[in-house]
């Protein structure tokens, strides 16, 4: 099953980092299954990229193009050789959740518990939305 899903970050210049195409395996029944899937399909996707080292880097005129509608133009690299753990990376999301660090909205409905019961279908719309802790002192 194909789903879209886009990132959002409160409180930038540019609030979105781009759609991206994901395979789902299955159609999850609740979100806690949705977020399980899509970050074992990232952590594998990324301990992938760990071993590819290109000689030569550079950008294609249509990626530069795509890279600079997003804001931010650079080569990806990857200065952090560790590969990351499958459960923990999903634990942390979890509980990201829990905390209150992200949002998720599905075709702009927003799921507000993990065990919530979705019926997510093809080509549906994910949100992600990070939310930013404000710093400063109460008086």
């Amino acid at each position: 099953m194909r789903v879209y899903a886009t990132v959002k970050q409160l409180g930038k210049r540019k609030s979105y980092i781009g759609e991206k195409e994901i395979e789902l395996a299955s159609s999850p029944e609740t979100l806690r299954q949705l977020i399980t899937e899509i970050v074992i399909a990232s952590v594998k996707e990324f301990n992938d990229s760990l071993g590819e080292h290109a000689i030569f880097m550079y950008l294609t005129e249509e990626e530069l193009e795509s890279k600079a509608a997003l804001g931010k133009v650079g080569f990806a690299e990857k200065h952090n050789a560790t590969k990351e753990d499958e459960q923990k990376a999903v634990e942390r999301a979890l509980l990201a959740f829990e905390d209150g660090l992200y949002k998720v909205l599905i075709n702009k409905q927003e799921i507000e518990s993990l065990d919530t019961k979705l019926t997510v279908q093809e080509n549906d719309r994910l949100v992600f939305i990070k939310l930013t802790m404000l710093a400063g002192r109460m008086w």
